[in-house]
């Protein structure tokens, strides 16, 4: 697997032998970097980071600074390899621990795009209730999902829908991407 763009473009992305690793294809990371535009000068939040080629590949096109999450310690490590393989070690730092320690802990600073790709088994409603208070009121939450995946009572919807909004949602196979962002003064927000 290879960056697909920016200064890392075409440096080799280790990924560790993993049950439930599912590296995002270079198609559907195209697709997401080439919706969101200019990400120069942003703070990147990955959740669930896996490879972290999600948020390595922000990096390579001009991030500033991305915090990677991810519980396993072989794929940790793989992360922190990666990032010293590719130089950017100096605007990473890599949180070994689950994505729902992360996201109920006191907020420290607030994200510009989240990146959540779990497992699509998983179901992450109180991660993905929790998202609203690290996330900038101009930033984006890219979830990563199987079909189907949706909040299961309508309590949560309402509660979630208070706070976010979908923009878009781009399907690549088995591979949905949505486009979330904060709802400001019950205006919906466009995806530019």
């Amino acid at each position: 697997m290879r960056i697909t763009g920016g200064i890392a473009r075409g440096y080799s992305i280790e990924v560790p032998h993993a049950l439930d690793l599912r590296p995002s294809q270079e198609v559907v990371r195209e697709s997401i970097f080439n919706i969101l535009g200019d990400i120069n000068n942003t703070l990147i939040l990955d959740l669930y980071a896996g490879t972290g080629v999600l948020g390595i590949e922000a990096l390579s096109r001009g991030a500033k600074h991305c915090d990677f999450v991810e519980k396993e310690k072989q794929v940790a490590s793989a992360i922190r390899r990666n990032i010293q393989n590719v130089k950017i070690q100096d605007k990473a730092d890599v949180f070994e621990e689950d994505a729902r320690t992360f996201i109920n802990r006191e907020t420290f600073q607030k994200y510009d795009i989240i990146f959540l790709d779990p497992p699509y088994v998983e179901r992450p409603r109180d991660v993905l209730l929790m998202i609203p208070k690290w996330l900038h009121d101009h930033g984006f939450l890219i979830y990563l999902h199987g079909k189907g995946i949706v909040l299961e009572t309508a309590h949560d919807r309402e509660l979630l829908g208070k706070k976010l909004v979908e923009t878009d949602t781009r399907r690549f196979g088995a591979t949905y991407i949505s486009f979330i962002k904060p709802r400001i003064d019950d205006i919906t927000p466009e995806i530019s």
